[in-house]
């Protein structure tokens, strides 16, 4: 039953919101990376969400992929909770491309995955790939934009979208 549940949910999502349901070549290999470099109990976390991506939606000429959920309020978070939070920054060079890639977590669930530049061109390309953790709070590009138009990113001082 939960299976038909999540099949319908799907079709209606896509119905309604478009997306796609798949992951492309590059955005799959750039979490893989960072499960890597992730703590054991944070790493567990990113794969049972990632088992549950409902849909992915691509903004901005792909420079933004957004992850949405199958019930995300049942899903298991990484450690940090922050309301926006830098898990990853990616710098990325090759034939094709040459640009930076940030992935974002909001509240313990997978965000979004950022690119400098469309990643249009990476498809089936070499690329090298270098990844380093980052700490601390980071503006991602919803916020920026947000901030832009309205001079705040949403959220007040602890977080919490206002």
């Amino acid at each position: 039953m939960k299976d038909l549940k999540r099949a319908l949910t799907r079709i209606w999502t896509f119905l309604v919101y478009g997306g796609s349901t798949h992951l492309r070549t590059y955005e799959k290999l750039l979490l893989d990376s960072i499960l890597i470099a992730l703590d054991s109990s944070d790493a567990a976390a990113i794969r049972a969400q990632l088992a549950s991506l409902d849909h992915i939606k691509r903004q901005h000429n792909d420079r933004m992929v957004t992850f949405h959920f199958f019930e995300a309020d049942r899903l298991p978070r990484i450690s940090n909770r922050d309301g926006e939070h830098r898990l990853a920054t990616y710098q990325l060079s090759g034939e094709a491309i040459k640009a930076t890639v940030v992935l974002f977590s909001h509240r313990g669930l997978l965000s979004s995955l950022e690119f400098s530049k469309t990643p249009r061109a990476l498809e089936g390309k070499h690329v090298a790939m270098e990844s380093a953790k980052a700490k601390g709070r980071a503006f991602s590009l919803p916020q920026t934009i947000d901030r832009s138009e309205h001079g705040s990113d949403g959220e007040d001082s602890s977080g919490r979208s206002k």
